[in-house]
């Protein structure tokens, strides 16, 4: 996880054993937004190599204490795990 104090913004990337093609097509369709993560705010997909990378960034307001920051990093986080596994099962 990486934060900038600053925005109060938290990332987390994940690196992704299938093409964008795939990633997007799971991404960009909202009707599975419920399969992988009802919390993602924004993101995109890069290439990396013969797969992807999609890393997502999470804002909060400048008053959000780091106990609150840390638990949905790792919701993200976990969201991340779940878009992973269902690109690399297709």
């Amino acid at each position: 996880m990486h934060t900038n104090s600053g925005k109060r913004v938290g990332t987390c990337p994940v690196s992704i054993a299938a093409v964008p093609a795939t990633a997007l097509g799971l991404l960009g369709d909202g009707a599975r937004l419920p399969d992988w993560g009802p919390g993602v705010a924004y993101g995109r997909v890069v290439p990396n190599a013969s797969g992807s990378e999609f890393p997502f960034a999470l804002p909060f307001p400048d008053d959000t204490d780091h106990a609150a920051l840390d638990v949905q990093i790792t919701k993200g986080e976990a969201e991340l795990e779940t878009v992973q596994a269902l690109c690399e099962a297709r």
